[in-house]
């Protein structure tokens, strides 16, 4: 119970930093996709991407979507796990290619159905999914920074492994539920 204590107390005061990333992620997502188109060399690579998972996520059963999205998160989860501080330049890029491939998406649905892209952008960035693998991504970046400091400070004992393995380990739960939560969406 000691050991559950200590990570839940740890959890609890990494919901500041982690909440902080999630705004500023938001922020990020929206400004670039509303604001920074693709540069020319990218374009094509981010539209086949988008056909690639569109094509995926299409006549696939229920079960099937959610493997889909949640593996496809579930790695990227897994690079901000990286120590060293290596995640954070991975976490910036994902986070604008991220954008760029949902400012190009919304900019085809603006065209296919005339619905405004910043409508698409604000409507994505509203949906519990969005938030779910935000703060999920925070909570491994968060660890892997923790860890990474503990090992310059050469500090690390099983306290902080149990609570990095306990949070790593969350924040592919919280992964699945964005998954499950996403793949309903879509099928409304």
């Amino acid at each position: 119970m000691n050991s559950f204590n200590s990570w839940l107390r740890q959890l609890i005061e990494s919901l500041p930093l982690a909440l902080a990333i999630v705004i500023s992620s938001l922020a990020l997502l929206v400004s670039i996709a509303m604001y920074v188109e693709p540069p020319d060399a990218l374009r094509d690579a981010i539209e086949d991407e988008i056909r690639n998972i569109s094509t995926a996520l299409t006549n696939t059963s229920f079960i099937e979507r959610v493997y889909i999205i949640y593996t496809r998160n579930a790695l990227v989860n897994t690079l901000f796990i990286l120590p060293f501080f290596i995640n954070v330049a991975i976490y910036i890029s994902t986070m604008v290619t991220t954008a760029w491939a949902l400012g190009t998406s919304a900019l085809n649905l603006e065209i296919a159905t005339g619905v405004p892209k910043y409508i698409s952008i604000l409507l994505l960035m509203l949906m519990p999914h969005t938030y779910l693998e935000l703060f999920s991504y925070s909570l491994s970046i968060i660890v892997s920074l923790k860890l990474t400091l503990s090992f310059i400070k050469r500090r690390v004992d099983k306290v902080i492994l149990y609570n990095s393995i306990a949070t790593i380990i969350v924040s592919y739960i919280i992964l699945l539920l964005s998954a499950v939560i996403e793949t309903v969406l879509i099928s409304l």
